[in-house]
C-alpha cells in the first residue's frame, strides 16, 4: 500500500507545484536583479531590496526569506510576469517553488497518507488471512 502512496503523493506534489505558482511559471520573464538599498515605503528607512527592469521602468521587491541572507550588490534572478513585474519573485526552490508552509502542509499530507495506508493494511481480518494462505499461484503455460 505505501507503494502507492509515496508516488501518488509525488505525482500530487509536482502537478501542484507546477501550476499553482505566482508568478505563472509558463507566462513569465526571468530578469537579473542586484540587491540595493532603497527607502521602504512606510517609515523611508533604507531597506535591503532587490533592483530590476522590465525593460521599461526600475522595480523594487523584498525577497526576505527565512535562512536566506543577501548582502548589498548581490545579483539574483527574478521571475515576473510582464503585464504584472510589481508582482515578481526571486527565483529559487525555497521560496518560488516551495514555500516554508507548503512543505509542512505536504509532509504532513504524506505522513496522514502514510499512517491510513499501514493502519488499512497492518491487521487483516481472519478470512483474508485465510485467503492468502489457501492462495495457489496458476499455473503458467510453458511456450517452448
Amino acid at each position: 500500500m505505501t507503494k502507492i502512496v509515496v508516488p501518488l503523493y509525488l505525482v500530487c506534489l509536482f502537478c501542484y507545484i507546477l501550476f499553482s505558482r505566482q508568478p505563472d511559471y509558463f507566462d513569465s520573464e526571468f530578469a537579473q536583479a542586484t540587491m540595493v538599498n532603497w527607502p521602504d515605503g512606510s517609515s523611508g528607512k533604507p531597506v535591503l531590496q532587490a533592483e530590476y527592469s522590465d525593460g521599461y521602468k526600475l522595480h523594487h521587491i523584498n525577497v526576505d526569506y527565512l535562512f536566506r541572507d543577501h548582502q548589498l550588490g548581490e545579483k539574483l534572478t527574478i521571475i515576473y510576469e510582464p503585464k504584472n513585474p510589481e508582482l515578481a519573485q526571486e527565483y529559487a526552490l525555497m521560496g518560488y517553488w516551495m514555500g516554508w508552509g507548503e512543505l509542512i502542509w505536504s509532509l504532513l499530507l504524506l505522513g496522514i497518507s502514510w499512517g491510513v495506508a499501514v493502519s488499512v493494511t497492518q491487521n487483516p481480518t481472519p478470512e483474508a488471512l485465510l485467503e492468502q494462505l489457501n492462495y495457489k499461484e496458476p499455473d503458467k503455460p510453458r511456450y517452448d
